[in-house]
């Protein structure tokens, strides 16, 4: 089977399908009436589905506007499928199909390669994919309008629309919010919760949006993932939310399971459970009449004394505290017959051992809990009796099952069967009794599974797959998958590769700020990290973050698609800045990254790497990670700062790397200067480079080198020009004419500053004739009238702290403008119109911001 033949194509559904409205009669009220009649029917088949729909009457409008709707739910092809996942969902795909919807089926292959599911063999895992989808066609799903969307081609293909959804749901989508995703609320801290668990929801947030579903049909537990693409088209102006369709989770099979398990293979019935498998797990099943009671097993060395005089009859001793029997609990029934029936011989019966005891603790009683998001259940059910479950949702859940036959009796319904079931209570037998019940659970169960015995004995593809997966799994459990060990991270990053050897350094741009203008001190930072770092490197590489950017919602206010043209413009303007300020620098040694581009390159390994660096972060990691006073409440700080990790790795594993240093940008004191990549966050790659990822990759004998993080210290304070890429000179002269200068103050003197970070960048000495730091023109009134030059800041402060009669203050602010206009002048003066297009697009991008 290849994949074309999983993935059906769309039909268009006929909206009279079944129920054509007949002209004979010529009435249009009677056209009219049919129409109506077909059309609550599809309504009422999808209600059917669900314990919960929000909201109905958005589905009502969704079959009305759009007959060929699309659902969606997803699963990871990793081992077996229980009933839940087999018949109940056949069913409940047959009745959404059946009232118009194509249902779209999320493969989560890569998932279930990452989790090492078949020994981490991909091939294996989409075989697993491929037989689970058999089961389905043996359990009567029907196929016509069912596709099944696999995770790792779909994301290899459409990369670029699903992580930028998933990025833009993140930047609108702060980490409380997040964190009602799982169930990880009402704790004191949440330090241990790994970013993979932040990660995750959002994820799966927008898989509803990349499959282009209109109705979520998951699970009630995964309803707060739904609502959380409600909550999100909130956030992002989106109209038409996608509707949540909750379908019930069946109970598991003893007493107080929630929910089926995988790890448990007695809390269910399996897909390839035998009849004998069945009949065992059924007739053990709990399976209680009375809401609350349990049953206990009493064997020779314990003896339990009731006190008869009260109905039902209380435990007064019990001589082994291990029974699982407390005084004061109730009994119900001995042996399945209630204690009405059989109070008179009590005694004889306890005498007997084993034998099987009903009990209830009056105080175990569940408490309603105000608002509880964990809960399974929308629909209360204190009875919890999972034999009844069944009845409900397999052997009476579809439309066309058959009625059950008890004891010569006909029921139609799982309220029927309950009420004959639970009559009497602990007086006296019901109408249907517990072996009777769960013998019908039993027939009807295994009727089923017959037909998918037969599907895959008869039909050859089912046939061959299910050999397959077992031949598969045998291998997997005798050890013999061999999958050739990798370090699973972006490995296409080339920047590199044509040096051998390379020592190579790397400055992670900085973050353009909320209203995206570039400023010139972003640019003259950024210009003495380059120069920093190509001091002692053969290549370096500006790694410009623009995803990170997006989702940490620079450019804010912005729509999607919006926010990243002005990214791209800003980082385009960034980069062409520093080739006019520093040409021969820029061209020779440094090359511009986009971090988008990259990841587009294999975004399935990079994802890959990102979502194992979260596994390893927990959430306090991240909190290291951010800079020194940033607190930690959106969940777009805990993906970048995954994302950051993931870019590191890709750096370090790249072709031709010998060495790599990590040079800071020095934050901005600008007010409209964005933010910069924390030291701390590059610390934090570095360590789980240096920790995880180099020995594993040694251990598979890959190149993976350990960065080194260079210190962001320097030695002036950070003067901010607060000017624009774009303005003019004369902002230049009107920001230095008022910068504070006081005759004698050199703790304090931002001219020195603003000199020698210029000198840091490398360009100013270039500038001036005798490459010397600053010259200061003599003249008569100053008592100098030759020209003074000084080589560096500390001759410069030395000379102004002996007051004005050294250098006046005056003086020095009229020598440091036409410096800092001389090396800015490039930038000043260029008239270049893709360059002009650019800081004008920004500028008019901030006023339209501005006034939002």
């Amino acid at each position: 089977m290849d994949m074309d033949e999983l993935s059906t194509p769309i039909k268009e559904y006929v909206l009279s399908r079944g129920g054509k409205v007949s002209t004979a009669s010529g009435s249009p009220a009677a056209a009219a009436k049919t129409t109506d009649s077909a059309f609550e029917k599809r309504v009422q088949s999808l209600l059917s589905v669900g314990e919960e729909c929000i909201n109905e009457s958005e589905m009502r409008n969704l079959l009305e506007r759009k007959p060929n709707f699309v659902l969606y739910d997803g699963f990871e092809p990793s081992g077996r499928m229980h009933i839940a996942q087999g018949i109940f969902k056949a069913i409940n795909v047959n009745k959404c199909t059946a009232a118009g919807g194509t249902f779209k089926f999320w493969v989560a292959d890569l998932f279930a390669l990452m989790n090492d599911k078949m020994g981490g063999n991909l091939d294996m895992i989409k075989d697993v994919g491929k037989y689970l989808i058999e089961v389905w066609k043996s359990s009567g799903m029907k196929m016509d309008h069912v596709q099944f969307i696999w995770c790792e081609h779909f994301l290899g293909e459409l990369a670029d629309k699903y992580w930028t959804q998933m990025l833009d749901i993140s930047r609108c989508s702060n980490l409380t919010r997040i964190k009602k995703c799982g169930m990880i609320m009402g704790r004191n801290s949440d330090g241990d919760l790994s970013s993979a668990q932040i990660l995750y929801p959002i994820m799966q947030c927008t898989d509803i949006f990349a499959l282009e579903a209109d109705i979520c049909q998951l699970g009630v537990d995964q309803r707060k993932v739904n609502m959380l693409a409600r909550d999100y088209c909130d956030a992002a102006g989106r109209k038409l939310k996608p509707i949540i369709l909750s379908h019930h989770m069946l109970y598991g099979l003893s007493q107080g399971q929630a929910k089926m398990s995988k790890s448990d293979p007695d809390s269910a019935v399996f897909m390839e459970d035998s009849a004998e498998d069945v009949e065992r797990k059924i007739m053990k099943a709990y399976c209680p009449k009375i809401a609350g009671e349990r049953d206990v097993v009493i064997k020779e060395d314990c003896q339990v004394t009731c006190d008869t005089s009260q109905m039902p009859p209380v435990v007064s001793a019990c001589s082994s505290a291990e029974a699982g029997i407390k005084i004061g609990d109730l009994l119900l029934a001995v042996d399945d017959k209630p204690i009405g029936e059989c109070v008179g011989n009590i005694s004889q019966l306890l005498a007997k051992k084993p034998v099987t005891l009903t009990m209830k603790t009056p105080s175990a009683e569940k408490k309603p809990v105000a608002n509880d998001d964990d809960t399974m259940r929308l629909v209360k059910d204190d009875l919890e009796n999972p034999i009844l479950d069944y009845i409900k949702n397999i052997v009476l859940g579809a439309d066309d099952s058959e009625p059950v036959n008890i004891d010569g009796k006909t029921y139609k319904s799982e309220q029927e069967i309950r009420e004959a079931f639970c009559a009497g209570g602990f007086e006296k037998s019901g109408r249907i009794s517990k072996p009777q019940l769960k013998t019908v659970v039993i027939e009807r169960v295994n009727a089923m599974l017959m037909q998918a015995r037969k599907h895959f004995t008869e039909n050859p593809e089912a046939k061959r797959l299910l050999e397959l997966v077992e031949s598969h799994k045998k291998a997997v459990k005798e050890g013999k998958v061999v999958v050739p060990k990798s370090v699973r991270c972006l490995k296409k990053v080339d920047c590199f590769s044509k040096k051998p050897g390379c020592a190579a350094a790397v400055v992670f741009a900085p973050r353009p700020p909320t209203i995206p203008a570039l400023s010139m001190d972003v640019v003259l930072s950024c210009l003495v990290a380059i120069n920093k770092a190509a001091s002692q490197a053969d290549k370096v590489v500006l790694w410009c973050e623009d995803w990170g950017a997006f989702c940490l919602n620079c450019c804010s206010n912005a729509k999607p698609e919006d926010a990243r043209k002005l990214l791209a413009t800003w980082y385009g303007l960034l980069a062409d800045s520093l080739k006019l300020l520093a040409p021969e620098l820029m061209n020779k040694k440094v090359e511009v990254v986009l971090q988008s581009n990259q990841i587009l390159k294999d975004p399935n390994a990079y994802w890959v790497c990102a979502i194992n660096v979260g596994r390893a972060f927990k959430l306090d990691k991240i909190r290291q990670s951010l800079a020194d006073g940033e607190v930690l409440t959106e969940s777009s700080q805990v993906v970048t700062t995954l994302m950051h990790v993931a870019d590191m790795i890709a750096l370090c594993a790249a072709e031709g790397v010998k060495s790599l240093r990590v040079v800071p940008v020095l934050p901005c004191a600008a007010s409209e200067a964005g933010s910069c990549v924390s030291v701390n966050a590059h610390k934090s790659a570095a360590g789980y480079i240096s920790d995880v990822v180099a020995p594993e990759a040694k251990s598979c004998k890959e190149a993976m080198v350990v960065p080194t993080v260079e210190d962001a210290a320097v030695t002036f304070k950070d003067v901010s020009l607060d000017v624009l890429v774009g303005d003019g000179e004369p902002a230049i002269n009107s920001k230095i004419k008022k910068l504070y200068c006081l005759a004698g103050d050199i703790e304090n003197c931002p001219c020195v500053d603003l000199l020698e970070k210029l000198d840091a960048t490398g360009q100013l000495r270039r500038a001036t004739q005798v490459q010397e730091l600053l010259v200061i023109k003599g003249s008569e009134k100053s008592g100098h009238p030759e020209d003074r030059t000084f080589k560096d800041a500390k001759a410069v402060k030395d000379e102004f702290a002996k007051g004005e009669a050294a250098i006046h203050p005056g003086d020095l602010k009229a020598s440091v403008s036409p410096a800092v206009r001389t090396v800015l002048g490039p930038i000043l003066q260029c008239k270049d119109p893709d360059f002009t297009k650019a800081h004008k697009q920004l500028s008019d991008a901030a006023k339209k911001l501005k006034k939002k």
